[in-house]
């Protein structure tokens, strides 16, 4: 297996790596190919923000491994000049984490369920703008 094997094909990142038994693949062998790494993409992508996938947020309270994920990519992202959005936030502990990690906008049943666009409008944009101009 050759350093471009993982990602050849596209629709399973982990490509022909997947179907080799981990005890068979050196950490050497595994690394993308030449400008092909997913941290390299992210300097070059045209954006302000990223978003930190569900899977990572909801289990970060209990799953160690993910908490400092999301620290670090909230970090990173910062130190890049962007933001952060977080998904899944489905309790105050994580909320509260993240908070505490300085991320900038979070999405979930903690914080909302979802809502028609009228609602939405009235209660949080017009609510939010009306609270921005009080305290300006």
């Amino acid at each position: 297996m050759g350093e471009r094997s993982p990602l050849s094909n596209r629709s399973c990142p982990t490509g022909a790596a997947a179907s080799t038994p981990k005890s068979n693949r050196p950490n050497w062998d595994r690394k993308p190919p030449p400008g092909q790494s997913t941290l390299s993409y992210l300097q070059r992508l045209p954006v302000s923000e990223i978003k930190l996938d569900q899977s990572f947020v909801r289990t970060m309270t209990s799953d160690n491994a993910n908490r400092v994920m999301v620290k670090s990519t909230i970090r990173m992202a910062h130190d890049l000049g962007l933001k952060i959005v977080a998904e899944g936030i489905e309790d105050q502990a994580c909320f509260e984490l993240l908070t505490q990690y300085g991320c900038d906008i979070g999405q979930g049943w903690y914080i909302s369920k979802p809502v028609a666009t009228a609602i939405f409008e009235r209660d949080w944009l017009i609510s939010g703008l009306e609270e921005a101009r009080l305290s300006a």
